[in-house]
């Protein structure tokens, strides 16, 4: 396993992160376990309708021993579904579901649910999310700020 500390200090933003690669989800909940503060009970996996259906699976076998209840919200593939109707989908999911401030939010794969769930949308998210730093996964399998993963 390699892994790097990820550090920013600057004006008025401080955060860092590690992240770890690894070639398989194998030690994904160990990785998980280690968030400081962790106190989840709920993890809700988000993925595009061309990933979820090669990794999902997995990733959901790989948090069983987390004993957390994983939920998987999977919506269209493609950059048209870079809007704000995807992300409202998601958050009437993660509301229908009673995913909580403590719960987790990780993205499986990168494009649209990287860049929407793991991304950009950080002060909305945040009423669901606290500020906590733990740790990340990279080689397609990175974790970010805020109980949000990106794997």
């Amino acid at each position: 396993m390699e892994s790097l500390i990820v550090e920013r200090k600057s004006s008025g933003m401080e955060f860092s992160y590690r992240i770890v690669w690894e070639s398989s989800f194998q030690t994904l909940a160990d990785e998980i376990r280690r968030i400081s503060g962790f106190r989840a009970k709920k993890i809700c996996v988000v993925s595009d309708s061309n990933v979820a259906p090669l990794y999902a699976g997995e990733v959901e076998k790989a948090l069983a021993p987390l004993g957390l209840t994983v939920e998987t919200y999977v919506f269209p593939a493609g950059e048209e579904h870079k809007c704000l109707d995807t992300v409202n989908g998601l958050y009437r999911f993660l509301i229908g579901h009673k995913f909580q401030r403590n719960d987790i939010l990780a993205a499986l794969g990168g494009g649209v649910a990287g860049d929407l769930f793991c991304g950009s949308h950080l002060s909305a998210r945040h009423r669901f999310y606290p500020d906590t730093n733990h740790p990340a996964r990279a080689g397609g399998q990175q974790c970010r700020r805020k109980n949000r993963c990106r794997f």
